[in-house]
């Protein structure tokens, strides 16, 4: 556990939650969820040195900037920012400001299946809205309190779940979204997904998996579909040669295009061409 020399500010006061509030000596502690400490600070971050222990712990962010260190990297949060680090993580803070935060430290099970191996990162003020009210909570020092923590705790853990997910889908969404907007600006060039998957610093494996889930196809699909459409409309609105067509589409091979047009069409591009001139 977090000791007073270790902590941000020798005046920092970490509020251990004693067993009676659970009911004394036996206390009735949720297994799913359930409070070892929770603390409230307000000033400057200056500890040398990456702290760790054994349970997990939410950090959230009332007010102002900190940086939080742990060994995968170096993350800048803001007011509203709730991360969660797991046990035997090492972490720490740092701002020569003076940023308010709540920590709360838990134990349970109740995220022994979730995939939060790594720290990770939300932001959510309504969250953090959330983390203040059990603070409060546990301010009231009542005995047999501790039940209505654990279920506050529980409830919490819930909400950061889903707000967590939610950021990671809106995050995909956001990055597949660039990913159709570069295809569609470049279709005409000789361009590779392993090359749009590099700009987007995706591997190709998620970027594949992202984009089909995003738009049911392949991005090779979705390219070959943006080639074809473009060569029909400029089949069907100008006089230019066949070779021409294929090159503004982003095929320079025109026997290649050719064998594209028609696995996509049913017809060769000159069969196409002719059928749209043909008087009904």
């Amino acid at each position: 556990m977090k000791s007073k020399s270790t902590l941000p500010s020798e005046n920092l006061f970490v509020d251990i939650l004693p067993d009676s509030l659970w009911g004394g000596p036996n206390p009735e502690r949720s297994l799913s969820a359930s409070p070892v400490f929770i603390s409230r600070f307000k000033g400057p971050r200056t500890n040398p040195a990456m702290l760790s222990h054994d349970f997990w712990e939410f950090s959230c962010l009332l007010n102002g900037r900190m940086a939080l260190q742990h060994p995968k990297g170096n993350h800048v949060l803001r007011e509203g920012s709730v991360c969660l680090i797991p046990p035997k993580m090492g972490h720490r803070e740092e701002s020569p400001e003076n940023p308010e935060s709540i920590w709360i430290g838990f134990t349970g099970s109740a995220l022994d299946k979730a995939p939060f191996k790594e720290v990770t990162f939300t932001h959510s003020e309504a969250l953090a809205e959330e983390a203040k009210k059990i603070w409060l909570t546990a301010q009231r020092g009542h005995s047999r309190i501790g039940i209505e923590l654990d279920g506050l705790l529980l409830s919490f853990i819930g909400r950061y779940i889903r707000c967590e997910n939610d950021q990671e889908d809106k995050g995909e969404l956001d990055i597949i979204s660039k990913a159709i907007l570069m295809i569609n600006d470049r279709f005409g060039e000789e361009i590779s997904m392993s090359d749009i998957a590099r700009e987007l610093k995706l591997s190709l494996g998620y970027f594949h998996r992202a984009f089909r889930k995003r738009t049911g196809q392949s991005p090779h699909d979705y390219l070959r579909q943006m080639r074809i459409s473009r060569a029909s409309n400029l089949l069907l609105q100008s006089s230019l040669p066949l070779s021409r067509i294929s090159e503004m589409c982003g095929y320079r091979d025109p026997l290649y295009f050719s064998r594209a047009f028609k696995k996509t069409k049913g017809v060769s591009p000159s069969e196409f061409r002719l059928s749209a001139t043909i008087p009904a």
